[in-house]
């Protein structure tokens, strides 16, 4: 018998004592009991996993406690009966970080604060500042200024596709190609492809509160969960698109950035990501019929569907005020894409072709939720350290309204 075999019943797998007479109903109704609690398990849905009540941060960016985003990360989302590849295939190598933008005064002061908290936040890894520049022409700025991070990788604008629609996020999935042609080939010197496999993309209007460590699985890309591509968001046609441009619609995610994705899974997944990109650039019902200004979003979430991948979105990794109270303890970056307006407080990123003023930011009031004082907090600091001080241009834009 040996010591695992003792106490067993001939059935094998039920305890010698659940199988005396005198445990004939107990075993009864503990084995329904069991089977009740796997039921309940399996179809527990996926969205209780995600929906947590939002976690402070232990402590401020850069600062020792901080918990590692990747073990709080579900293991998928968005799509029942996921299959997530074994453990075996998750690569525990190191991450390059890929910032994205075009050569403009609006992205630049947005994307020298992306690099002060890169550095503040001591992200493991390596950053490449992609930019996409007409002719490949060297931008305006350099990675020689302070709190900037080499290299810069220049590519050609793509701004405009074979068909002749102007679409400016073009560039990030053709710029993508261009780079990973060169970095996969060994060409940039300072960037070693055998090591950096783990890939973050990220985008200037980002501030980082904690280094960016999840390693995805292979086939599993990890990024924010958007509400607007949600099938059920109103004034939407997001139902057509899922149904219409993957023939495994349950798979389409609500998915953007930041995208954490195996090197090689970005280099499969770019030419179905340009091609859907394109296809999804229809007129937009609820946009006056304008075409759609997130394409290139569901370019990826729908070509990842169609190569058999299952996606995770989560809904706390990137938190966007105003649309978001509170960061949680998988926040990992604060997405100020939209304008803050608090009492006589107002600030639009929109507004400014140059470093905002004046600086410091006048205060934000109290009743700013935790989030914005957060990101006030965040974007003045680096405002502050990489511009200098600045008054008020009576000219420009102004952040304090007039009290009405």
């Amino acid at each position: 018998g040996g010591r695992f075999g003792a106490g067993r019943s001939e059935s094998g797998w039920l305890p010698a004592w659940l199988t005396s007479s005198g445990h004939v109903r107990s075993r009864g109704v503990l084995v329904g009991l069991a089977l009740f609690m796997v039921i309940v398990i399996y179809l527990m849905p996926l969205e209780h996993h995600l929906g947590e009540a939002p976690q402070p941060l232990e402590t401020q960016a850069g600062g020792e406690g901080l918990k590692n985003p990747a073990a709080s990360l579900p293991s998928h989302a968005g799509v029942r009966g996921a299959v997530v590849p074994p453990a075996d295939e998750v690569d525990g190598s190191e991450t390059l970080m890929i910032l994205m933008l075009s050569d403009n005064a609006y992205q630049v002061w947005q994307m020298r604060l992306f690099h002060y908290h890169y550095l503040k936040v001591k992200q493991p890894g390596k950053l490449v500042t992609i930019v996409s520049s007409p002719g490949r022409a060297e931008p305006s700025f350099s990675c020689d200024e302070p709190f900037m991070t080499c290299p810069i990788f220049i590519t050609d604008d793509y701004a405009t596709a074979p068909n002749g629609d102007h679409f400016v996020v073009y560039n990030r999935a053709e710029g993508l190609r261009e780079f990973l042609s060169a970095f996969r080939a060994g060409s940039i010197a300072s960037l070693d492809p055998a090591v950096l496999t783990n890939v973050v993309i990220v985008e200037p209007d980002f501030l980082l509160i904690k280094p960016i460590t999840a390693i995805p699985a292979r086939h599993a890309p990890v990024g924010h969960h958007y509400f607007y591509m949600e099938a059920d968001y109103p004034w939407s046609n997001n139902s057509y698109v899922i149904n219409n441009c993957s023939p495994r619609p349950a798979a389409v995610a609500p998915i953007g950035v930041p995208y954490i994705i195996h090197a090689d899974d970005l280099w499969q997944i770019l030419p179905a990501w340009i091609e859907s990109t394109r296809w999804n650039r229809f007129p937009q019902p609820w946009a006056n019929n304008e075409k759609s200004w997130i394409a290139d979003m569901w370019g990826f979430a729908c070509a990842a569907a169609s190569l058999g991948w299952n996606s995770i979105a989560d809904k706390q990794l990137a938190p966007e005020p105003p649309m978001d109270a509170d960061i949680s303890h998988r926040s990992v970056a604060i997405h100020y894409t939209y304008g803050q307006e608090v009492g006589n407080f107002a600030f639009n990123k929109r507004d400014w072709f140059g470093p905002p003023v004046p600086r410091p930011l006048p205060p934000i009031p109290d009743e700013a939720s935790p989030l914005q004082h957060l990101w006030y907090d965040l974007i003045n600091e680096a405002l502050l350290n990489v511009f200098g001080k600045a008054d008020v241009d009576p000219t420009g834009p102004q952040i304090l309204k007039p009290a009405e």
